[in-house]
């Protein structure tokens, strides 16, 4: 919406009128508030990070962000905090880790665990929390022992007696495999379809094919990599992502950012970007389908 300031304060060019809120002693438009997060959300993706420390978040924000926000050079990072909060949306969250505070993509606390077992070699408990310091060591502890709990994450010692971390093949529920397709279909190859015949089917035979596939490739493990489905599909990408996105939205799937620097150049491009513009590179089963 295109506004103007009368009398220092915004205003809409279409319709006179001026809708705010107050904080402190600025005034930020109500309408503002989905630009904002959308901005934030931009620096993260920026940075091809999936969190930043508050002071890292602070530098790369543009001057006219941190205009509107009234944050100074000189703000600490609880002051940023306390003026990130009300912007950060569904899709971000505000984490304190043992030495800094961190904006962060919104997800499970046991979901970041699981993603920074699964992409590096099984590691101990002071390796797990370099690779996320977005936790403290107390909440981190907290998390894996209920992973251990539900025999989700599974620890053994090494030579030295040190416990080493991994994603246990029973860290998520296996759904049954769906019934036989009630079309009169063939029972689907999930191995790279041609597109002639996935062109054919009808949504519930596209879930059956994506489900197989799915369950090919992981083997017991908990992630799946988005662009190892894509090709092992063959599918057209606009039939594969619009399958993605129901998949996700109904729950029955959860998808992640994933390492992208473990991925080649090519792989990173046959992910899937969300509508919020963040690339996910993994994809776990949440529910039955």
């Amino acid at each position: 919406m295109a506004t103007e300031e009368r009398d220092g304060l915004p205003w809409s060019k279409e319709d006179g009128t001026a809708v705010m809120e107050t904080r402190g002693k600025g005034i930020i438009m109500l309408e503002q508030k989905a630009e904002i997060t959308q901005a934030l959300q931009a620096i993260l993706k920026k940075s091809g990070k999936d969190y930043l420390s508050l002071s890292n978040a602070k530098k790369k924000m543009g001057a006219g962000l941190r205009r509107t926000l009234e944050i100074k050079s000189n703000h600490s990072s609880a002051s940023v905090r306390k003026i990130l909060e009300p912007y950060l949306g569904e899709t971000l969250e505000i984490l304190k880790g043992g030495r800094s505070v961190y904006l962060a993509i919104r997800r499970a606390p046991v979901d970041w665990v699981l993603m920074g077992l699964s992409t590096h070699a099984p590691k101990g408990v002071g390796a797990l929390g370099k690779l996320l310091p977005i936790f403290s060591k107390t909440r981190l502890i907290g998390v894996l022992n209920e992973l251990l709990r539900d025999r989700r994450v599974v620890a053994s010692l090494n030579e030295k007696g040190e416990a080493r971390l991994t994603i246990s093949s029973n860290a998520m529920e296996v759904p049954p495999a769906p019934p036989e397709s009630d079309n009169g279909c063939e029972p689907i190859n999930a191995g790279r379809p041609e597109t002639a015949i996935i062109d054919s089917l009808d949504e519930k035979a596209r879930r059956k094919a994506f489900y197989l596939a799915f369950r090919e490739l992981d083997r017991g493990r908990i992630f799946v990599r988005i662009c190892d489905l894509r090709r092992h599909l063959g599918w057209k990408r606009e039939d594969f992502d619009s399958l993605l996105r129901h998949l996700r939205d109904e729950e029955i799937i959860q998808l992640h950012s994933g390492d992208v620097t473990m991925m080649t150049s090519q792989e990173v491009d046959e992910g899937f970007i969300d509508e919020n513009g963040f690339r996910m590179g993994t994809v776990t089963w949440h529910g039955r389908d």
